[in-house]
């Protein structure tokens, strides 16, 4: 009896890890922009979620659900923004059983961006400042300065320029200290694009 045990926790680690490679695969080929490709992506996506729900124990499936389901619901948006919102929320609180910080804000950011597409602002707002919150308390600057930009996006949304200048200014900020030059210059593109609406054109030279 213990014999089959142990064979069965081995196939269940073979299986576990046959699936992490897939997902790994899927996860660093998804930015194609062929649409059979893009379906072929979403197939094989929903295959991981299906099968870490039937085939393996909690504790590891719900990881790999949790990551797919992230993965999926970006893919999905731009055509299917109310099932990726389900996704991404399901992808959340999974997120959030495990304490997976990081992902809950992956799921957070995929909300917001589907809210924000959809004019939301206040949906868009509340998932956006709601991953401000849970990546200071994890000191991920790089996902923070992420958050602030897509903030003073919102409010440059509704042309609430000075809210939107505090916000670009902080994402700016904490792109200078990580040191990443295009994430720098995308900052400066944005402050000086509100200057250039204000017409306050010596200003907007300033950042451009």
């Amino acid at each position: 009896m213990k014999l089959k045990r142990n064979r069965t926790h081995k196939n269940e680690a073979k299986f576990f890890a046959y699936l992490i490679v897939a997902l790994i695969f899927i996860m660093l080929t998804n930015t194609s922009t062929s649409y059979g490709e893009q379906n072929r992506t979403i197939d094989s996506l929903k295959m991981v979620i299906e099968t870490a729900e039937r085939s393996l124990p909690s504790s590891n499936g719900d990881g790999l659900k949790m990551k797919a389901l992230g993965i999926l619901a970006w893919k999905l948006y731009p055509s299917n923004p109310d099932t990726a919102l389900q996704l991404a929320t399901e992808g959340y609180h999974l997120a959030e059983k495990l304490e997976d910080k990081k992902y809950m804000t992956y799921c957070l950011r995929t909300q917001g961006t589907i809210h924000w597409s959809k004019s939301d602002y206040p949906g868009a707002m509340e998932c956006f400042k709601k991953a401000v919150i849970i990546d200071e308390s994890i000191g991920d600057k790089r996902a923070l300065a992420g958050d602030y930009n897509n903030i003073g996006s919102i409010y440059n949304n509704q042309s609430l320029y000075p809210q939107s200048l505090k916000y670009f200014f902080k994402s700016l900020k904490l792109r200078e200290e990580l040191g990443n030059q295009i994430d720098v210059a995308g900052c400066y593109n944005n402050i000086g694009g509100i200057y250039s609406t204000q017409s306050d054109y010596p200003k907007a030279l300033e950042y451009y």
